[in-house]
């Protein structure tokens, strides 16, 4: 039996949801989930013997950890006893990705309303410094044993296209109004990330690209019923959480990893010639 933890913030949600819903069976597999409140998760602390939990002395930690129970049934969790973790809900830098995708027109990418261009090669090397700055603390790092894969959060729904915006979804609405390849764009960034992960033996869990809208964008039925937390009642409307359905094609594809059967991440189509000048 292969040991599976899930472990995050409150978009580990959207895959709890699916598992419930399919019954918290998968043949081979023991699924665990730990997740956290993201002003809490963000406090807890992974010591080096794979021990997550929040640090001693907290100022809170009564009143967390009672949290913490209350939706995991423990207060910590200890990685070692997983032969695969996935970790869920990082931010790995999105609003530094789209500021940049918000402000520069890409050579070899259609866009329209931009005054300001980059050289592929020069987004290139701005998205890899983003990628950089996203990687997990030191402590994440270098594991052999267990496997640690990332799955950040979704890129944002595109129903903030119709809707009020909340604060950091601005840069991502101009983004899909103005770069109209703003998908092979997100793939270009996505396999910079993929690649500086993989120095440091982390695997990169990509949103399911079946998710995505012509928009670029996260498709807005996958946002509707987005619950706060596992174990809660709320819902969000914030753009960035997602439902069952969307979790259940997350499981797919890490059950697929973990047993070798996930399929290739299709190729990002290169940039092409400029036609013409802005």
């Amino acid at each position: 039996m292969t040991r599976v933890l899930i472990l995050g913030n409150s978009h580990v949600g959207a895959l709890r949801d699916a598992w419930t819903e399919r019954g918290g069976k998968e043949p081979g597999l023991e699924v665990r989930f730990f997740a956290a409140p993201t002003h809490i998760f963000d406090q807890m602390r992974l010591e080096p013997n794979l021990v997550f939990s929040l640090p001693d002395g907290h100022p809170r930690h009564a009143e967390f950890a009672e949290m913490l129970a209350r939706i995991n049934a423990v207060p910590a969790v200890d990685l070692s006893t997983a032969d695969h973790v996935l970790h869920v809900g990082s931010n790995c830098a999105f609003g530094r990705i789209g500021g940049l995708l918000s402000e520069f027109e890409v050579d070899g990418y259609r866009a329209d309303g931009m005054t300001a261009r980059l050289s592929s090669a020069a987004f290139d090397a701005m998205a890899a410094e983003i990628a950089r700055f996203s990687l997990p603390p030191a402590v994440w790092r270098g594991w052999t044993q267990p496997a640690l894969t990332l799955m950040p959060r979704p890129v944002v729904s595109e129903d903030c296209l119709a809707k009020p915006a909340k604060a950091g979804v601005a840069p991502w609405i101009r983004a899909a109004k103005t770069q109209y390849e703003l998908k092979p764009l997100l793939g270009r960034y996505f396999g910079l990330l993929d690649t500086e992960l993989d120095r440091h033996r982390i695997t990169l869990l990509r949103q399911p690209a079946e998710t995505l809208a012509a928009t670029g964008l996260t498709a807005a039925g996958y946002a509707t019923g987005s619950r706060s937390m596992p174990n809660g009642n709320g819902r969000f409307s914030d753009h960035t959480h997602m439902n069952a359905a969307f979790g259940a094609l997350c499981l797919d594809r890490l059950f697929a990893r973990i047993r070798g059967t996930e399929p290739p991440v299709a190729a990002t189509p290169e940039p092409q010639p400029a036609t013409a000048t802005h």
